[in-house]
């Protein structure tokens, strides 16, 4: 890997040995290019003084779309041809398999090519795709989306990854339950998430209770379903 060594101290050099840096039409200072492409090269041999156009000139004949980039940020260059330029470092440095999205490899959605089964847990409905064309297709988070891919989550706006398992989400989970307050005696017949809306309960004690994990919970319990 090359590394830049800093503006100053190439162009120090070159005033160390050239003299000063030359000045254009309209006051701006001259740029150094490293005549090999080194930037690490300071020979005084390697470096040159040149127009800033000059210098975007030489490096588009290369095809060094990165330099032309920080380049015409510099330069009186539209939007959209600083746009253009960005687009053809970042497509380069794909090609040639350095851009950092392909530092993680098939980890990264949009160059995964796996194809996933996803479930939707409200609808039934079931696709096949990639993540990046499962989260363009349906407009979701590609973060979140990975984290289903990578068990860090088990559903995401309604979507899981499919399984032969049935899903139980207690929400969906139409079974009603017996419930009994143990203090006032009150019985109600109700699905879990039914039951944990109308008394304002924690969902996850309440499946506990329901799973026969757990005794009783804010002095209900379970008689049966």
């Amino acid at each position: 890997m090359k590394f830049r060594s800093s503006s100053k101290i190439y162009r120090n050099i070159y005033k160390n040995h050239y003299g000063e840096i030359p000045v254009d039409d309209t006051g701006r200072t001259y740029e150094i290019h490293h005549i090999d492409g080194d930037h690490t090269n300071n020979d005084p041999l390697n470096l040159k003084a040149v127009t800033i156009q000059e210098h975007y000139n030489i490096h588009y004949s290369q095809g060094d779309w990165a330099e032309c980039y920080f380049m015409s940020l510099r330069m009186a260059m539209t939007a959209e041809e600083i746009s253009e330029l960005s687009k053809k470092t970042q497509l380069k440095r794909i090609d040639s398999g350095t851009h950092h999205l392909l530092a993680k490899g098939s980890k990264h959605p949009k160059y995964d090519n796996t194809l996933y089964v996803w479930h939707n847990i409200k609808t039934n409905e079931i696709v096949t795709m990639t993540q990046y064309d499962f989260c363009n297709k349906f407009e979701l988070s590609k973060q979140a989306v990975n984290n289903l891919v990578n068990a860090n989550r088990k559903t995401y706006k309604m979507w899981r990854l499919h399984t032969n398992e049935p899903y139980i989400n207690n929400k969906f989970d139409n079974t009603k339950y017996v419930w009994k307050n143990i203090k006032t005696s009150e019985i109600v017949e109700l699905t879990q998430f039914e039951f944990c809306k109308k008394f304002n309960l924690m969902s996850s004690n309440v499946s506990r209770l329901a799973k026969g994990k757990a005794q009783k919970h804010k002095d209900w319990t379970i008689l049966l379903k």
